[in-house]
């Protein structure tokens, strides 16, 4: 009876050494997640390259993020597509709370202002869409270097093309634009009045 009971105990004992180490081992886990989560959350973002009045898209989120889980190409990438003045950039982590951000910009040749802000035309040309005159001279893509009707005539016939495939015609479209956009109609006067002979009017 006190052999059996021995054995009783022992056992009992093991299992309970083993429970105390598995629940020990899962506090260290949970503890060991909590610590890395907290010691290395991002709260300081350096970025070089710009002025302080510069603003750079997309870096806001990052903050208050685990740095151990975050790609530095993926950032790298996020900020080029989100900042068209952006030529190149370079992302370091600084352990344990630190993202340094080195930025490169376009050299821009001129600026435009629109509805929602700048657009930059730069001497790399990747901000480039067109230019155009009154005169219907227009200059798409870099590869010429004047504006002229020729290239006006192939931007209508590739519209004309690409509406035709979706059933439409460009008087079709235009008159869509009217009903989105609105239209502004503009009337003008002749006057003439009947001047004595050698007074002004």
């Amino acid at each position: 009876m006190k052999t059996q009971l021995k054995k009783s105990l022992t056992k009992f004992s093991k299992i309970l050494k083993k429970t105390l180490i598995f629940l020990i081992l899962v506090l260290f886990f949970f503890f060991a997640i909590y610590f890395l989560n907290e010691y290395f959350l991002v709260e300081e973002i350096k970025i070089k390259g710009i002025s302080q009045n510069t603003s750079l898209n997309g870096i806001a989120s990052y903050k208050n993020r685990n740095i151990l889980f975050l790609s530095e190409k993926e950032i790298e990438s996020k900020i080029t597509s989100e900042n068209s003045y952006v030529d190149k950039v370079y992302v370091n982590k600084e352990f344990p709370k630190t993202l340094s951000i080195l930025v490169s910009i376009h050299k821009n040749i001129a600026q435009l202002k629109v509805s929602n802000g700048f657009f930059n035309l730069s001497e790399e040309g990747k901000s480039f869409l067109f230019a155009y005159e009154e005169s219907i001279g227009y200059l798409t893509g870099d590869f010429v270097r004047d504006k002229d009707a020729v290239i006006s005539a192939m931007l209508i016939a590739e519209m004309a093309a690409y509406y035709l495939n979706k059933g439409l015609n460009l008087l079709q479209v235009l008159e869509d634009l009217y009903k989105n956009m609105a239209i502004t109609k503009r009337f003008s006067s002749l006057s003439t009045w009947k001047v004595q002979k050698g007074r002004r009017r």
